[in-house]
């Protein structure tokens, strides 16, 4: 099926006449040379992505995407002069440190732009090209179509060339000082010392393969994975020290310290942070555990075992291993062993030592509870133990002195002294909760904390985050913890969080001010603020307002947003930062500051302009129970609140958090796209559930959607401009399985649609394995029942009531919507049968419903798929919600046998009913 002839059908759904004989008259008028959003705009919406400031903040570049269509277009322009250069087809490029120019990457030629003028210097037929990370050197590598092995290396910054042969791969340190050589005609490995020219043969040409190499982050050494085909693939680790001759064998399988029954693993080797340390894998060799050809392949389940058979077969690798070796050579030293793993990654601060897990049993929601955390030594291995039961929010000061971990049973922060090997309360002083208020119904027994925003340098002082303030904390305990917002956030409803420019683990300057992102749980506002570090004054605003800039996870409920918005991004040497800004009537665009209160617009790109867009009103609601909530109603821009309108309610936890963020149009993967319901004459409302753990309330998930969506379905029907009988539902795998409990317990609505469904039977699915195809592939529901989504709390056989009250497929005799279902089987996420469940009980009860199967597709649909599922979904709606002709596939269905051969989509105009 051609995507025009999609197309076709849909323009015929959308024109064809009212076969219901409604009376009502909704609105489709239209903004005088504004057309409704269609299918053909869905894929190739323009927006703006990758902007980069040139060093001194005197230069932008950033791309369109979709512009034109099936493209993308590179602007490079000045911020203080107005000068501009566009080239169609441009990839995103960088500055020179000297800030004279900028190099990208047109179809197969690489530019040199010489910035404020119209000279662009051109090397055509490139074949690849790699440039270092570190603009300061301004390394740049590449290599053309008619000579593939001749590496060429430029000096970006003084313009010196350096050539080199017989090359396959090549690779920059990320100091940019050192390059490495692959030789395209052996295997032979070259380092480079870039600045002094030398070049030194550190592996051989020997016939043995190098399977990867990786750089420490000074970029003076690095650690290799090779491969000895005799005998039988045997894997070893070098090392090789700027200075050395040449690389030197770390390890074998052979090496001290490597256990029987292991080998060395093909994961690839890395450094610890300090580069002291290599890790690297072991696993159990299989040599001498070859099946018996006789024997009966049979697997066998045991009730102790700490995983499932079926995970043990779809993940193999858990039984690798982690082992470490010092640089300058000695025994191996096993890290991991029989389940216990890693927590925390060794490449993110200074120290000598990780922290490990017992992974605990599997099987049980709470079974976190029993688990340890030990610090294990990388020097010999060595064990002290840091805390029994669950912990969370782990890490590691930036000099490896403290370990920092939130205790969720005791709702405070404990740190470690590696000095002293003692943990102690560090923030039981505060007054403040410390837990995330979001998680309090979602994480069982104990909550998460809020998170961590940064230690200062040398380990002086950790940040430490309540819901709504930031606590600067001296991890000696000496002093008492500052609020560094003094208590402002708590006061206003506004969450601050630190914006962190540094990923990689890198510490804060004592005393600077810090940059704070700032998102008021209230009105939804979002801006910056600032806050000296010490002083206990409440923060600067900078700016705060009714749009989008910036937002971290802990700041909003869940992490389902159409866009968080963007960390500013900071020229390197001047104080000059692109931010990106959008509303829901916006579309996101680039703004260059000085200040963080005065924006000067860079882009301005703005699509929405050309179709009837959508507004935003931000609705507080009586919910059932007499609670109040919040929700988006998104109405078109031409909205007339004297016609009558239908109205679709898309729902999945809290949304009232993306009131500023702009939704870009797109297919529908399982979830309806708002702006192209709304532009067709929808409104659409998005309401916030709350939720409780069923076992301590006696309230489902499914009775809390209940509560809030017929809540704000009652309230917003008493709006004249809303047509009563017209308010449809859709959701999506978590919201899927809401879907099917609010139609059960509720008559309110004319249309339904479940996609991906969680659960219709909590009874089965609790007591099932996630499949694809009828295959395990190893995740068990029990976790999802009682301390996940589901929130039931406790067992099935603790309180079994609870888990057939949960199960819309016994009260499936009580629905009256028309339900449409898609369902595929090869969701890995939330098993097809559920969906199918729900179908078969009502199929056999005589109601209305349609189930979708996808081949080949998974949780969501993509591709052809997708526009397939955009277009039914459409048409379902338009039936029972617009009076529309149905299409064929709801009127008389698809035989299998036509499966691929007839879509079903054309309009039924017979007259015949669903």
């Amino acid at each position: 099926m051609s995507f025009r002839f999609l197309i076709f059908f849909l323009l015929n759904i959308i024109l064809a006449s009212d076969s219901l004989g409604q009376k009502i008259e909704y609105s489709n008028k239209q903004i005088l040379g504004k057309s409704p959003i269609d299918m053909t705009i869905l894929r190739r919406w323009p927006h703006v992505n990758a902007p980069v400031i040139s060093p001194n903040g005197a230069y932008v570049s950033y791309t369109i995407n979709e512009q034109p269509e099936n493209s993308r277009t590179l602007v490079v322009c000045g911020v203080n002069v107005s000068w501009e250069k566009k080239v169609v087809g441009g990839s995103d490029g960088f500055f020179s440190k000297d800030n004279r120019l900028f190099v990208f990457r047109h179809v197969d030629t690489l530019c040199f732009l010489e910035l404020g003028t119209n000279i662009v210097n051109q090397i055509p037929n490139i074949q690849s090209m790699k440039f270092s990370n570190d603009s300061a050197v301004c390394w740049l590598g590449y290599c053309l179509k008619n000579s593939p092995h001749e590496l060429i290396v430029r000096n970006i910054l003084t313009g010196i060339e350096k050539n080199f042969s017989n090359v396959s791969s090549f690779v920059f340190s990320s100091s940019g000082s050192t390059l490495l050589l692959t030789s395209s005609v052996s295997n032979a490995l070259d380092w480079v010392d870039l600045p002094k020219g030398d070049i030194k043969r550190i592996w051989p040409d020997d016939g043995v393969r190098i399977n990867n190499y990786v750089f420490d982050r000074s970029g003076s050494q690095i650690v290799m994975m090779v491969t000895n085909p005799i005998p039988e693939g045997e894997n070893s680790i070098w090392y090789y020290r700027a200075g050395m001759d040449s690389a030197i064998k770390l390890a074998d399988d052979h090496s001290p310290g490597v256990d029987s029954g292991f080998v060395i693993g093909l994961s690839a080797p890395y450094f610890t942070k300090n580069g002291k340390y290599v890790l690297f894998s072991e696993k159990r060799t299989s040599k001498s555990q070859r099946p018996d050809p006789g024997a009966a392949m049979v697997d066998v389940w045991h009730y102790k075992d700490v995983r499932l058979n079926s995970e043990q077969q779809n993940d193999p690798t858990f039984e690798d291993v982690t082992c470490a070796i010092r640089t300058q050579g000695g025994p191996v030293v096993r890290i991991e062993k029989d389940g216990w793993k890693m927590v925390i990654s060794p490449t993110f601060y200074n120290g000598d030592f990780t922290v490990v897990s017992n992974m605990g049993d599997f099987f049980w929601w709470d079974a976190r509870q029993k688990e340890s955390y030990y610090v294990v030594s990388f020097a010999d291995g060595s064990r002290k133990l840091l805390r029994s039961g669950r912990i969370e929010e782990l890490t590691v000061s930036s000099t490896g002195a403290y370990v920092l971990y939130f205790d969720g049973k005791e709702r405070n922060y404990y740190i470690y002294d590696t000095k002293v090997n003692l943990s102690r309360n560090l923030t039981n002083t505060i007054p403040r909760r410390l837990d995330n208020e979001y998680e309090l119904t979602f994480s069982g027994k104990y909550p998460d904390g809020v998170g961590i925003g940064a230690w200062l340098k040398n380990d002086t002082s950790v940040l430490i985050y309540d819901n709504y303030d930031i606590w600067q904390v001296d991890p000696s305990g000496k002093h008492t913890p500052i609020d560094l917002t003094n208590g402002y956030g708590f006061r206003q409803h506004i969450k601050f969080r630190l914006v962190n420019f540094s990923n990689d683990g890198e510490s804060l300057t004592e005393g600077a001010p810090l940059l704070l992102t700032a998102f008021n749980v209230k009105n939804k506002y979002n801006g910056f603020y600032q806050v000296l570090p010490i002083k206990n004054n409440d923060p600067e605003k900078l700016c705060m307002g009714p749009y989008l800039l910036y937002r971290v996870d802990s700041q909003s409920p869940n992490g389902d947003d159409f866009d968080k918005g963007m960390i500013p991004v900071k020229a390197s040497d001047a104080n000059v930062w692109i931010i990106k800004k959008q509303t829901s009537t916006e579309a996101p665009n680039y703004f260059v500051t000085f200040d963080f209160r005065n924006f000067r617009p860079i882009s301005d790109i703005q699509p929405q302009l050309k179709y009837n867009w959508l507004t935003t009103e931000l609705v507080t609601y009586k919910q059932m129970d007499g609670s109040f909530s919040q929700g988006i109603l998104y109405k078109p821009e031409d909205f007339d609140p004297k016609k009558k309108y239908p109205l679709i309610f898309s729902y999945y936890e809290t949304f009232s958090h993306r009131m500023y963020e702009y939704p870009v149009p797109g297919l529908n993967h399982g979830r309806i796209d708002i702006p192209s319901y709304v532009s067709r004459g929808y409104l659409v409302f998005t309401p916030d559930i709350h939720y409780s753990v069923a076992s301590v309330t006696g309230q489902l998930v499914g009775d809390a959607a209940v509560n809030s969506v017929v809540g704000a379905a009652k309230y917003l029907m008493r709006r004249p401009y809303i047509d009563s009988t017209k308010m449809g539902i859709q959701g999506h795998s978590f919201a899927g399985g809401e879907t099917l409990y609010i139609i059960t317990h509720s008559k309110l609505f004319a249309a339904a649609c479940a996609a991906s469904s969680t659960t219709s039977d909590e009874v089965s699915a609790y007591l099932s394995l996630l499949s694809s195809h009828g295959r395990p592939v190893g995740e068990f529901r029990q976790a999802h029942a009682e301390g996940g989504h589901d929130r039931i709390g406790v067992t099935l056989w603790e309180k079994p009531q609870l888990y057939i009250n949960a199960s819309p497929v016994f009260k499936a005799n009580e629905v009256t919507t028309p339900l449409l279902i898609m369902h595929n089987r090869g969701d890995e996420s939330c098993n097809w049968e559920q969906g199918l469940e729900m179908y078969i009980a009502l199929r056999r009860l005589g109601k209305k419903v349609w189930m979708l199967q996808y081949d080949g597709q998974d949780h969501t649909v993509n591709g052809e798929a997708a526009t397939d599922f955009t277009i039914r979904v459409d048409q379902f709606f338009d039936y029972y919600m617009k009076g529309k002709f149905p299409p064929k596939w709801m009127t008389v269905g698809v035989p299998a046998r036509l499966k691929g051969i007839d879509t079903g989509l054309e309009v039924d105009s017979s007259g015949a009913k669903p």
